[in-house]
């Protein structure tokens, strides 16, 4: 279910405990990495965007924790660090907030910077 959150800040309030910091730390990352992108709520997660366009999302959701990276070649770029993971075309989704692989987050991160949108 969307979160109702206005604000990322909101959104963290939100977070269970056990998923704070795993989260938080994937907001930082995300901030540090996606430099002039605009970070909002869009359709009820934290989203990034640039020049208009929505190129990254995040959620926590009861089972899982899944990232939306909104460009299906970065992904079939990335194919063999995804290979193991539960993927699809634009999202890779964690059972466990511990199992977020914060290199491969990173790596797919600067491909969205590198990539025109």
């Amino acid at each position: 279910m969307p979160s109702k959150a206005k604000t990322v800040t909101e959104y963290m309030r939100e977070i269970p405990l056990e998923r704070l910091d795993f989260l938080t730390e994937l907001r930082e990352i995300c901030l540090k990495t996606l430099q002039g992108f605009k970070e909002s709520m869009e359709f009820g997660m934290p989203s990034y965007s640039r020049e208009g366009n929505i190129e990254v999302a995040w959620t926590s959701q009861k089972e899982h924790l899944t990232i939306y990276i909104y460009n299906e070649q970065i992904f079939k770029k990335l194919k063999q660090q995804l290979k193991g993971l539960d993927w699809g075309k634009t999202w890779i989704r964690f059972k466990k907030p511990e199992d977020l692989d914060f290199s491969l987050i990173s790596e797919l991160l600067q491909e969205v910077v590198n990539t025109p949108p």
